[in-house]
């Protein structure tokens, strides 16, 4: 389907400019849902010597995050979204199954 003028608002923060994504329809295969099986979304973080000195020290939670993030940890919500770009799933879902941040 054409990207709206509101998925298109969601995706410019993560430099995504599409102009067709993909939207489930149903079937009796997916019982009407518009999608089938599973498709995993992770969020891996290496834990080196840096990192467990950065834990170590106490953080809050959006000190680490933010610590993890710059040290190339891929969030839950961009791993998705990368997914869905690849036309794997769909913005909705993706914002369904994934946090904010």
């Amino acid at each position: 389907v054409p990207v709206s003028s509101e998925a298109a608002a969601i995706l410019k923060p993560w430099n995504i400019d599409l102009e067709q994504m993909v939207m489930g329809s149903g079937c009796d295969a997916c019982r009407q849902t518009g999608y089938a099986g599973r498709l995993g979304v992770h969020e891996m973080l290496t834990v080196d010597d840096p990192m467990r000195d950065q834990i170590a020290s106490n953080p809050t939670v959006n000190e680490l995050r933010t610590h993890c993030c710059s040290a190339g940890m891929r969030t839950l919500r961009e791993d998705a979204i990368a997914k869905m770009a690849a036309g794997e799933t769909t913005l909705e879902e993706v914002l369904r199954v994934t946090p904010d941040a």
